[in-house]
């Protein structure tokens, strides 16, 4: 007796699970059944079509959400209609059970985790890795020569004083030279048979 009372158990929870997540994306559609947030399955639509992994996005729906919202339980299928990635809008498409359709657009916002000053930072300071924080910015509003990948930043040598929170604007960093004036340098010579090796002093970078 107690048996078949977990076996139902566990019946019964494997269809209030499969009722809730059951998610089956494939080729810009996805099967939607009854699931707690339609935001998330239109994001999962939009990634498949943003190449850039490492930014987050953010949607806006027009109007109408109201309604979808009250027949969550009723969409059977979401496909993304409309991808405008130079205006950052969309449109989807939601099939509801009774075999009824429905057309919501919104706009979609990218967001990146731009490098900033974690201190203080002087003149001909090369920035290091425990230099960098960074902070979520909206691509969009990304100031042009603002430098977005953290990467572009490690190593280069600051032009000018940059203060904590501050971005970095590829015009105040330079890539340091591998020489400096006054280095100790190797000078070779070579021609046919002949090579020749001295040392010498650095007269520029």
């Amino acid at each position: 007796m107690l048996k078949s009372y977990i076996l139902l158990f566990k019946v019964g929870l494997f269809l209030v699970l499969g009722n809730v997540f059951n998610l089956e994306a494939f080729a810009g559609t996805a099967s939607y059944k009854g699931g707690p947030c339609i935001e998330q399955f239109v994001l999962d639509l939009l990634s498949e079509r943003i190449l850039d992994k490492k930014v987050s996005i953010e949607l806006a729906f027009d109007s109408g959400m109201e309604k979808v919202n009250s027949r969550l339980h009723n969409i059977k299928d979401v496909s993304l209609e409309k991808f405008d990635p130079k205006y950052g809008g969309f449109t989807v498409k939601l099939l509801y059970d009774d075999g009824s359709n429905e057309l919501i657009s919104g706009r979609y916002f990218l967001f990146a985790e731009v490098p900033v000053a974690a201190r203080y930072i002087r003149f001909n300071d090369i920035i290091q890795q425990a230099d960098i924080s960074t902070v979520s910015v909206r691509l969009d509003r990304l100031k042009r020569g603002i430098i977005a990948d953290i990467e572009e930043v490690i190593g280069r040598k600051a032009k000018k004083q940059i203060a904590p929170g501050n971005m970095f604007n590829a015009s105040d960093l330079i890539t340091p030279p591998v020489i400096n004036v006054n280095d100790p340098v190797n000078i070779i010579y070579s021609s046919g048979a002949i090579n020749l090796k001295t040392t010498g002093i650095a007269l520029g970078t």
